[in-house]
């Protein structure tokens, strides 16, 4: 498929860990949403908030050995408006992917304490 410019493994592999990480934080939030206060809700949050920080850590991870690689061309060839879709959602998601940083800065604000649980 991709002979002439293959991936890493590395790549390959800090794509679906970033992926996959980020489902499963999104079905912890989903879930968690819907529980009562109570310390079964501060298990799930504090398992969400951790599992964020690693999809910060592995994201930027990722980021960085992007610059390093560099970006890859499309698979195969794609009408232009898919090409459009597709970097949007790429970069959708990696604004997402900052989401564990927002989290933390506002969870250490004053302003921001009524709101918990």
């Amino acid at each position: 498929m991709l002979k002439k410019n293959s991936l890493t493994w590395q790549t390959i592999s800090l794509h679906w860990l970033t992926g996959l990480a980020f489902i499963a934080v999104f079905a912890i939030g989903l879930y968690m949403v819907d529980l009562p206060r109570g310390p079964e809700k501060g298990e799930w949050i504090g398992l969400h908030k951790s599992l964020g920080t690693l999809i910060l850590l592995a994201a930027s991870v990722r980021l960085f050995w992007r610059l390093k690689e560099g970006a890859i061309k499309a698979a195969s060839v794609m009408p232009v408006w898919q090409d459009i879709a597709a970097k949007c959602v790429h970069g959708l998601l990696l604004i997402a992917c900052c989401n564990p940083g927002h989290a933390y800065i506002g969870d250490r604000h004053e302003y921001w304490k009524w709101a918990r649980y």
